[in-house]
C-alpha cells in the first residue's frame, strides 16, 4: 500500500512540472474509439442524472443512446476526431480528447482524465495543446458545452478565455452553458 501511495505522490509531483510541450494526442484505433464511444455514453448518461434532466440511470442511458442515434441521422458527415492524449515522460495519466470540425470551427466534444490527472492542472494543458493545434489548422474558433454541476470544468474553461454563448435552465436551476473562444492566430507557439 505505500508503495502505491509512494507512486501517487512521485505522479503528482511529476505533474507540478509537466508544461504543455510534454503533451501530445494519439489517434485511436478503431477499436479505442469503439471503446471511447462506449465510455462517453456512459459518461453522458452520468452527466444527464447528475444534473438531474432524468429519473434514474436507466433512462439516463436511454436518453444519450437516442440522443447519439439522432446526431448521426442528422450529421451523417460528421467526423468525429479520437486521441488519447500522452504525456511524454510517460506519467501514469491517461484520458482521451474527442472533437469535430465544421468549417473553422471545433467542437469540442470530450477531455477526459483519469485518477491522479485531475485536478493538477493536466487539463489546463490539454486545453493549450489542443488550442495551439487548433491554431495551427486555421480554427477560428472552438465551442463546447459543460454541465453546470462540473464545476472544475467550468472554471477551467473561463479562467482559458471561453465566454458563455447560451446558458440552459430547468425552472430556476441552470442545466449548463454553450461556452467558445476565439482563437487568435498570433498565439500559435
Amino acid at each position: 500500500m505505500k508503495i502505491f501511495w509512494l507512486s501517487c505522490l512521485l505522479i503528482l509531483l511529476s505533474l507540478k512540472s509537466l508544461e504543455a510541450s510534454q503533451i501530445y494526442f494519439k489517434e485511436t484505433t478503431s477499436q479505442e474509439t469503439s471503446e471511447i464511444q462506449q465510455h462517453l455514453l456512459s459518461f453522458y448518461a452520468q452527466q444527464l442524472f447528475e444534473a438531474g434532466l432524468v429519473e434514474n440511470l436507466e433512462t439516463a442511458i436511454q436518453s444519450a443512446t437516442a440522443e447519439w442515434f439522432q446526431e448521426t441521422i442528422d450529421n451523417p458527415n460528421k467526423k468525429n476526431y479520437y486521441y488519447h492524449i500522452v504525456s511524454k515522460d510517460f506519467l501514469k495519466c491517461s484520458g482521451y480528447i474527442v472533437y469535430s470540425i465544421t468549417d473553422r470551427t471545433a467542437y469540442l466534444d470530450a477531455i477526459y482524465l483519469e485518477g491522479p490527472c485531475r485536478g493538477q492542472g493536466f487539463g489546463k494543458l490539454v486545453l493549450e495543446v489542443f488550442e495551439t493545434d487548433q491554431r495551427k489548422n486555421n480554427i477560428e474558433a472552438i465551442k463546447l458545452y459543460v454541465f453546470a454541476h462540473n464545476i472544475a470544468a467550468f472554471k477551467l474553461y473561463g479562467r482559458m478565455g471561453y465566454l458563455i454563448e447560451t446558458s440552459y435552465y430547468d425552472g430556476n436551476k441552470t442545466i449548463g452553458h454553450h461556452m467558445k473562444k476565439n482563437l487568435s492566430k498570433t498565439e500559435v507557439k
